[in-house]
């Protein structure tokens, strides 16, 4: 196990920058992701920490090796950071069995036949591929082809696994099952684990840790809880979560609380722990903090329900705020019909 330090990173593609003036330092048996939108620099991160491609400018250090570093003229190959990583694609050879292929990386080390087999029917059980070892890949489903992956990296004992969106050739359910599998297997083993995905609720489920990325900068890094309750700007707060933006403007203040005016000309008083500045501001929802009435409660606005969704557990309602529309995330139990006259109240918003 060892801790990754990425120290101002820059990565360009002649005059694209990729990732820019980039810092983390992941902590040592961490499970730690980088989240963002398609394009946004997370994979060219990855791959810099891998040692397929070097940095620009700026260092990287695995454990307390310096192994990147454009200033220094350090690169250290891939093959020599004690790294494992498990690809999109699963890339496990189709003409060798599960046995082969999880074998390959010792037999290249030339280690012991009966050394071989015993680490591989470790690892082999370890992911609950045991029954399984004399199988090609054809014959496995999509979570066994990405075990199969998953033990060819874990088998050379890596001081640090890399992951790049590993579970997006899944369908949803084998997602949802090994991405729980994941969490699990890293706890047991407690390698350091860098993880690449674009789904926020793979982030969300599976890391100690997030930095939310956008053309190749970081926006925010923390904890899952603290990045979906206080978002640091607005990119933030509408890739973590369902939000609904409304446009508002400063009116007047009193201590910490500030009013805010919206859509329609309603007032809405905001607490916050930090003075604000500018009068032009965006308010933010999220979907299940609209709270929707027939009567009129304390600070309640007067709206229109315009569609209604059912989802089984839940009703998904499209509401008019004048010439807004607001989406809001209500349990079953209550049941508002298209077209009716309604009262919501906006409860937790933050303001950016």
């Amino acid at each position: 196990m060892a801790r990754v330090i990425v120290q101002e990173v820059t990565k360009k593609y002649g005059n694209t920058v990729a990732v820019s003036d980039f810092s983390i330092e992941i902590e040592d048996g961490e499970f730690f992701t980088l989240l963002g939108p398609s394009g946004c620099g997370k994979t060219t991160l990855l791959r810099c920490i891998a040692g397929f491609i070097n940095v620009t400018k700026g260092k990287i250090f695995i454990g307390d090796r310096l192994v990147s570093s454009e200033d220094q003229k350090s690169f250290i190959p891939p093959e020599k950071r004690n790294l494992g990583m498990v690809f999109q694609s699963y890339a496990v050879w189709p003409h060798m069995n599960v046995f082969g292929n999880v074998a390959y990386p010792l037999k290249i080390k030339r280690l012991p036949e009966k050394e071989i087999k015993s680490r591989v029917r470790s690892t082999l059980e370890l992911l609950k591929l045991g029954e399984f070892e004399k199988r090609y890949p054809n014959e496995l489903s999509g979570g066994q082809q990405q075990r199969v992956a998953l033990g060819r990296a874990l088998i050379m004992n890596p001081d640090v696994l890399l992951l790049d969106e590993p579970l997006s050739n899944l369908d949803a359910k084998l997602r949802e099952e090994m991405r729980f599998e994941l969490k699990e297997l890293q706890k047991r083993i407690g390698v350091t684990i860098v993880y690449v995905t674009h789904d926020q609720s793979e982030a969300m489920v599976m890391s100690k840790r997030i930095v939310v990325m956008n053309e190749g900068r970081v926006h925010q890094i923390g904890t899952p809880n603290e990045i979906y309750k206080n978002p640091h700007d607005e990119f933030v707060a509408s890739f973590i979560g369902k939000s609904n933006f409304i446009d508002g403007e400063l009116v007047g203040k009193h201590n910490n609380i500030f009013a805010i005016k919206i859509e329609g000309g309603y007032v809405i008083n905001v607490q916050m722990l930090e003075d604000i500045q500018k009068k032009d501001l965006t308010v933010m929802i999220r979907h299940h903090n609209v709270e929707i009435s027939r009567i009129k409660l304390e600070n309640s606005i007067p709206a229109t329900i315009k569609l209604t969704t059912y989802l089984g557990d839940q009703f998904i309602y499209e509401i008019s705020l004048g010439k807004t529309t607001l989406i809001a995330q209500v349990h079953e139990e209550q049941f508002f019909k298209e077209g009716e006259d309604v009262y919501i109240k906006l409860n937790n918003p933050i303001v950016f």
